[in-house]
């Protein structure tokens, strides 16, 4: 696959005596879902926030292609081409899933800060706008263009993250826990879009605790405990790993059970939206 690989070369993080990224080395190829997954706490939104510059390493270097970006801030790369989500739901509940989708695609567009946030009631850039409505048809949301953000599901609004950081015209995706709240009909479906994301060539980076998600549509895992990779392979690689088995996946498998037992009891998804 064409384009540059995010690379994380010996990253380190510490807060007070608290090491919590420990040297951590990882690569996001172009074209590929590679997966980071461990216990809660083990560091992973730390390095997430790391590699998008909201944190600045104590160590190590973060490459994007042929270019250290180490020193870089948040929306200088976001505009060389790395996107991302939060683990907490980030949206504009007072906006429409257009509106929310235009403040990204307004503010990497050429000459443009943040005055598409405020530019939204009047009529946008046609470049903007269809990027929008490319966003929307790929991700099957044209449906909720002019619905509020604040009336949709959970289900509904984790694609609407998505979007918006489609929006900004991504060649790697950092997704955290973007799978969270989903029931199963609303994972299949995210799946589904990765998937097709990672085909067309995005690299995409996946913090997730759903193991079946995991297993199921990454190339690549890596699993990071105490702020340490203790193991990275294939996903069967993983998954056969004792260790690995004893330390984590074992109990995350039934804490999933679990929540998409009580998910589906819900019954708040995509279908509940469109009615």
């Amino acid at each position: 696959m064409t384009g540059p690989s995010l690379v994380a070369t010996a990253v380190t993080k510490t807060f007070g005596g608290l090491r919590a990224v420990d040297r951590v080395s990882l690569t996001v190829p172009p074209g590929r879902i590679t997966s980071l997954i461990g216990p809660n706490g083990a560091g992973k939104t730390t390095f997430f926030n790391c590699l998008t510059g909201l944190l600045e390493p104590d160590g190590g270097e973060i490459t994007f292609g042929d270019r250290d970006i180490s020193g870089l801030e948040t929306h200088q790369r976001a505009r060389l081409g790395i996107g991302r989500t939060f683990q907490r739901l980030e949206v504009f509940t007072g906006l429409s899933v257009f509106e929310n989708l235009q403040v990204a695609a307004e503010a990497i567009s050429p000459g443009n800060t943040f005055l598409g946030a405020f530019r939204l009631r009047h009529r946008a850039d046609p470049e903007v706008v269809a990027q929008v409505e490319s966003v929307l048809d790929r991700l099957d949301l044209a449906w909720a263009a002019r619905r509020m953000a604040g009336d949709l599901p959970t289900g509904v609004l984790r694609l609407v993250e998505l979007g918006r950081a489609l929006c900004t015209d991504p060649k790697v995706l950092l997704l955290d826990e973007l799978a969270s709240g989903l029931d199963d009909a609303e994972t299949e479906e995210l799946a589904a879009a990765l998937t097709t994301l990672s085909a067309d060539g995005i690299g995409v980076l996946l913090i997730e605790h759903d193991i079946e998600l995991v297993l199921g549509i990454s190339q690549d895992v890596y699993v990071l405990d105490f702020g340490k990779v203790i193991a990275h392979g294939t996903p069967r690689q993983v998954a056969a790993d004792p260790n690995v088995q004893a330390a984590y996946i074992g109990s995350e498998r039934k804490k999933s059970r679990e929540r998409a037992t009580r998910s589906n009891r819900g019954g708040r998804g995509r279908a509940a939206a469109r009615a």
